[in-house]
């Protein structure tokens, strides 16, 4: 039923990009175009409205349902290209599709491949086509560092591409859908599993931010989905009154140590599993060996990332030079630091109030490379749309168990902050520089865990208003993104 409407809305993406490209080529208006593209939204919304009632009280299967137009829609008003970093996360997937593993920077992509070459929407279509020619290939020296198994997906995407021999940005566009799809099914079975707090995860997943980076070749697809099903299955186990199950074993520590070899500052995250060691003393003899060799092998996966993997991991040029032109220095940056410790504390607060609105504005907004703003009823109405979903459903966590949520939010915050003063801020410099409001993700995720309550559970077509109020959200900030490509 899903691929089906994929499939249609693809259709009146496929229209509205025609109308648009004849009217840019041509200067016409398409009647013909026009016809088709009203006539597909006529078919996609009643096959829309009729799987929507069809479902309405499962809220995984909503989030499926409104999350795929969402997505597409986001996936082509967001240019090649024009997502943070994208150049870099889609040569590393191309690298990846050539199945080289390693953390080389070099690549060898087809020459019709430009950093942002398509600039306007009459461009995505005749970038399309299938080709049957032989190619030439230009080599690219901008492949990010990170561990392939983030786009490993991704890369499927691109060779499968490959094989029906669509030409360069055909593969891009098949690449950046799998990485959208990655993207809902973790939504679909954090809310599915989770006993609570599916509210939360269903609004929190309707931030512009990560959906517009879910629609593209980011890391952080993969990265913020791996920490919002972490919280997931961390629910399912705590609420659970049956045993550990040597599947609740590998599902934890694989999220474990994936989340160690990629985005390691995140793991403080996991610290909400200390709240399930009671059940974890009670598992049997046999079950505690079988956890001995999960976290050996998650070791072993770790070796062989840091030492193999990633041993001749080079830097990309753009950012030597940055380090070396404002004088980033970890080593000198630590020994300023532990020379007097209240330089710790100095820095963090002042990075909080020199930085706050930056970071609740793009955490939200701000999208691409920072220069597209979305308008502030979005940005508000979102806000309102995790406090309302916190309010929703009613849990049993002591007050204890929320203090240790905020903690470990505390320590996700400053090791974020800390993480890039040391890597990416001038020696000595009062704040931390390069810290988004995106990147405390899982600290936001924490907070709303530790401030859940049910005090609006009883309210009238809660449903309704929260899946309106995700909506709203994304339609008005699709109106800010297609005026800055227009």
């Amino acid at each position: 039923l899903y691929i089906v409407e994929w499939i249609l809305y693809l259709c009146v993406i496929y229209f509205f990009l025609n109308f648009l490209t004849v009217y840019h080529y041509q200067n016409i208006f398409s009647l013909c175009y026009l016809f088709l593209l009203v006539f597909s939204i006529s078919i996609f919304t009643v096959y829309f409205l009729i799987l929507f009632f069809k479902n309405k009280d499962c809220i995984q299967n909503i989030f499926v349902l409104i999350m795929i137009p969402i997505g597409l829609s986001f996936l082509f008003l967001m240019l090649p290209d024009f997502i943070p970093d994208e150049p870099a996360h889609f040569q590393k997937a191309y690298l990846t599709s050539n199945f080289n593993f390693t953390s080389s920077i070099q690549v060898f992509i087809d020459s019709d491949y430009v950093v942002q070459e398509i600039k306007n929407y009459s461009e995505i279509l005749p970038s399309i086509y299938f080709d049957f020619g032989s190619s030439n290939y230009t080599e690219f020296n901008n492949a990010c560092g990170y561990n392939f198994i983030l786009y490993l997906l991704p890369a499927l995407g691109i060779n499968l591409g490959k094989l029906l021999h669509l030409s360069l940005y055909g593969c891009y566009y098949l690449g950046r859908m799998v990485n959208l799809c990655v993207y809902i099914f973790f939504g679909y079975y954090s809310i599915k599993l989770a006993p609570k707090m599916k509210w939360i995860i269903f609004a929190f997943m309707f931030n512009p931010m990560f959906i517009h980076l879910a629609a593209s070749y980011s890391s952080d697809c993969m990265i913020n989905s791996v920490c919002i099903f972490s919280v997931a299955y961390f629910t399912k186990l705590y609420y659970s009154e049956e045993n550990i199950t040597n599947r609740d074993i590998v599902i934890v520590i694989s999220l474990i140590f994936l989340i160690a070899v990629v985005k390691y500052a995140f793991l403080p995250l996991f610290g909400i599993y200390f709240l399930i060691i009671p059940k974890l003393l009670n598992i049997e003899r046999s079950q505690w060996i079988f956890l001995i060799c999960c976290i050996v092998l998650g070791i072993s996966f770790l070796g062989l990332h840091v030492f193999v993997l990633a041993k001749n991991g080079e830097t990309i040029e753009s950012q030597v030079s940055y380090l070396i032109e404002n004088n980033v220095d970890p080593g000198k940056q630590i020994e300023l630091l532990l020379s007097n410790p209240v330089n710790i504390l100095a820095m963090i607060k002042n990075t909080f109030i020199e930085n706050k609105d930056f970071y609740f504005s793009s955490f939200v907004g701000q999208l691409g490379w920072l220069n597209i703003g979305i308008n502030i009823i979005s940005h508000r109405l979102f806000y309102f749309l995790l406090f309302f979903s916190a309010c929703l459903e009613k849990n049993t966590f002591s007050i204890l168990n929320r203090i240790w949520f905020l903690l470990l939010s505390m320590v996700l915050g400053i090791i974020i902050i800390l993480g890039l003063y040391l890597y990416w801020t001038p020696v000595g410099y009062p704040i931390s520089l390069g810290v988004q409001g995106r990147y405390f993700a899982p600290t936001i995720l924490l907070i709303l865990t530790a401030v859940s309550n049910g005090i609006l559970s009883k309210i009238k077509y809660k449903n309704e208003i929260v899946f309106l109020l995700a909506v709203l959200v994304n339609i008005f900030v699709f109106k800010d993104v297609f005026l800055f490509f227009l």
